[in-house]
Order: C-alpha cells, then structure tokens, then sequence
C-alpha cells in the first residue's frame, strides 16, 4: 500500500475492506481498516488533478 495514487489501485483497497466487514471484531481486520483509511485520505489528498 506503499502507492496508492492508481485508481484502480485505491478501488482494490476499497473492496477488500468491504470484505473484511464479516470481520468487523478481529483486530487485525480492525488494524487494517484503520491503516487503509488513512492511507486513502493521504492519497487523495497527494493526487494531482489531470489537465
């Protein structure tokens, strides 16, 4: 998740989590949505809009 200035890359993130929700207690699922979320405000934060 080093990168996450591909779209495509973003929306792969998105849909893991949403599969993780059966996972909702675990705290490893717990520490990943946590880390993610971040990660794609930073990004869409960082993207530059096109021309």
């Amino acid at each position: 998740m080093a990168d996450l200035r591909s779209a495509r890359t973003r929306r792969y993130v998105r849909e893991f989590m949403s599969q993780l929700t059966r996972y909702q207690n675990d705290p490893l699922a717990q520490n990943f949505k946590t880390y993610a979320e971040a990660r794609l405000v930073r990004a869409r934060s960082e993207i530059v809009p096109a021309r």
